[in-house]
């Protein structure tokens, strides 16, 4: 995946991050931390979706305006509960799908 399909992840909480980090992100890793940082960066643009803590997630960003992705990451690990997102019983309801 590129940068420029990271404009498919269009709730309030992505974009936030989006125009935060996007351009810190680089399309092609020269090093291990890059692509750390751009691991960590698309995680975040799915999982406090899915995990729904996008709204937490904002906060977050709001009273600490100058977070690093590493810092955002971390609180994230903070605040979601053990185990799988919610939708996950979406994900095991395609599943069975595919094998009829």
């Amino acid at each position: 995946m590129n940068k420029s399909e990271f404009v498919k992840y269009n709730t309030p909480f992505q974009r936030l991050l989006r125009n935060m980090f996007a351009d810190s992100i680089k399309d092609e890793w020269k090093t291990n931390e890059e692509r750390d940082l751009f691991d960590k960066f698309f995680f975040l643009l799915g999982a406090a979706e899915q995990y729904e803590v996008e709204e937490e997630m904002t906060e977050y960003i709001k009273v600490h305006p100058d977070v690093t992705i590493d810092e955002l990451d971390d609180y994230f690990e903070e605040i979601v509960p053990p185990g799988l997102p919610p939708c996950a019983s979406e994900w095991e309801d395609d599943e069975d799908e595919e094998k009829t």
